[in-house]
């Protein structure tokens, strides 16, 4: 009976402990949860639209305009900045790096950074191959993936040009209303994840974009849920470490509890004839205190540009 008790008294113990490390790392990770730079979107679709550097549309007002309503209604629809780049001969050579810092410059000139929303580059230079780019910011980041861009970039090859083919405005025009269409099917399709997280490894100060209970974040640091993950593995490699230690020491030493030294002494025929304190040595420790109190201070390095507030994924044709 007594031995059921100590049973039943150990898995208390265990669950209360269990619950009490749950409960201290969801503090901790709370605690250094990085300031949210999420700008969102504004709702401002005016600003969302075509910027035809090629010339495709030029002899073609009426499509030119009706493609700016169809892009804006795609932001509107989507709640993402919308920003379409027909790139001619100006850049003419540009190299893949190149061209996502242009499209990322452009976005962020456009909307500000770490806003939510997508800049498509289209390229018509002429050069061969030709490169396009999606730059994704903000909430975008997690409706747009690998998959989903893929999707997008398989659906424009079907009207956009091979390197150095010829190709009309209605082919141009029906590959902007296509992207529109994938966007607008992306976002219906997304269901939002608390702890899901894009993060650009290849930018100077990387930022990671996710959700957290319906809010889109834009952080320095990774989610919470990606934290206690990593926090409750480092526990759990600790724990059995800690416990392996143990049972490898306790095979190899037998312990025995402490022996008592008095058992030692014949207290009868011991006597303390003179007692004294001694000081046998001295030590001064001395420390310099630095008359200089400044010091540098670290940030996070903001601006626009090629910073790491966006992600891109790229074709050729």
């Amino acid at each position: 009976m007594r031995r059921s008790g100590n049973v039943l008294l150990t898995i208390v113990l265990a669950i209360v402990a269990l619950a009490g490390v749950l409960t201290l790392d969801t503090i901790i990770v709370n605690a250094f949860t990085t300031e949210n730079l999420s700008a969102g979107y504004d709702g401002r679709s005016e600003l969302s639209g075509l910027v035809d550097e090629r010339g495709v549309f030029k002899e073609e007002p009426d499509t030119y305009a009706s493609l700016q309503k169809r892009i804006r209604q795609c932001s509107e629809n989507t709640e993402l900045n919308i920003l379409i780049f027909i790139a001619g001969d100006e850049h003419w050579g540009c190299s893949e790096a190149e061209i996502e810092r242009y499209n990322d410059d452009l976005y962020d000139e456009t909307f500000g950074e770490y806003t939510d929303g997508v800049g498509y580059y289209m390229d018509l230079s002429g050069q061969s191959p030709a490169h396009d780019d999606i730059s994704v910011s903000g909430k975008a980041a997690v409706i747009i993936e690998e998959e989903q861009a893929n999707g997008i970039f398989s659906a424009l090859d079907h009207y956009l040009p091979k390197s150095g083919a010829g190709y009309g405005t209605g082919d141009i025009r029906d590959a902007v209303e296509v992207f529109c269409d994938k966007l607008e099917s992306y976002h219906s399709e997304y269901k939002p994840s608390n702890y899901k997280y894009f993060h650009d490894k290849e930018a100077k100060t990387p930022v990671y974009v996710f959700v957290k209970d319906g809010e889109t974040y834009v952080t320095t640091g990774r989610a919470p849920g990606s934290k206690f993950k990593r926090l409750l593995i480092a526990e759990l490699i600790g724990t059995i470490v800690g416990l392996v230690t143990y049972i490898v020491t306790r095979k190899k030493y037998k312990f025995k509890n402490t022996s008592n030294p008095s058992v030692y002494v014949a207290r009868e025929k011991s006597a303390l004839t003179e007692r004294s304190d001694v000081l046998i040595r001295s030590y001064v420790t001395k420390h310099k205190i630095s008359s200089s109190s400044g010091g540098s201070r670290g940030g996070f390095g903001g601006g626009g540009g090629h910073g790491g507030s966006h992600g891109h994924f790229g074709h050729s044709r």
